[in-house]
Formats: structure tokens, sequence, C-alpha cells
């Protein structure tokens, strides 16, 4: 867990630990199969590998739901 700047509730501070994690985490790209895939904005993630845009949730490339 990364520690995070919120204040006041270990409930928010571990919730804005996990997002951190999330952003800064590597996933596998869906077209090379590689796990390259790093987000570069909000809802735009790049493969380092194969260079393909993708579009997905705010941190992660698919959301929970």
């Amino acid at each position: 867990m990364v520690k995070a700047d919120v204040r006041y509730g270990r409930k928010h501070r571990l919730m804005a630990g996990d997002i951190k994690d999330m952003k800064k985490a590597n996933y596998e790209c869906p077209s090379c199969g590689k796990t390259k895939l790093k987000r570069k904005s909000y809802a735009v993630f790049e493969c380092a590998n194969c260079s393909a845009k993708i579009a997905g949730a705010a941190y992660a490339p698919t959301s929970k739901r």
C-alpha cells in the first residue's frame, strides 16, 4: 500500500492508497498480450510494446462492474 495524502479516516486513507497503486500498476495488453499497458492520462492506457492506445476506466483498463 502506498501512503496517501488523505486526512481523517482510515477507510479513506486505504481507498486512496489502493487507487494510487492501481494508477501505477502495469496491466496486460489485449492486443499483444504482454504486461506493458500503462496509464497515460484519465482513462487512457498505452502499451509500451505495441503502442496500442486503449480507453478504459478511470484508474484501470477495466472497471469492477
